[in-house]
């Protein structure tokens, strides 16, 4: 008899997260593609751009003001910088 084996769920949350100023720009499991956004949103000259490993749980900013020639990488407080900022609530009336 053969023994059926159960397989694994695709990972349902993703390991490497971007964010753009608050926004999610990527969300993937591969390092390489993650590092290949940051470096597209550094050719565009986005301010901040925070990149979140969920596995290892730590944050990467890579910052630049108008005056600065290159970004300056630092480590981020994963628990703030993963905390995305709820949505306004809409008030409905009741007509």
């Amino acid at each position: 008899m053969k023994k059926e084996i159960e397989k694994t769920e695709d990972v349902k949350k993703p390991r490497f997260i971007v964010l753009v100023n608050g926004e999610v720009a990527l969300n993937a499991s591969k390092k390489e593609l993650a590092d290949e956004t940051v470096q597209l949103l550094q050719k565009e000259l986005k301010p901040v751009i925070i990149l979140l490993d969920n596995k290892e749980k730590k944050s990467t900013q890579y910052t630049k003001t108008i005056h600065q020639r290159n970004y300056r990488v630092q480590a981020g407080n994963y628990e703030k910088d993963s905390v995305l900022k709820p949505a306004p609530e809409v008030n409905q009336t009741e007509d």
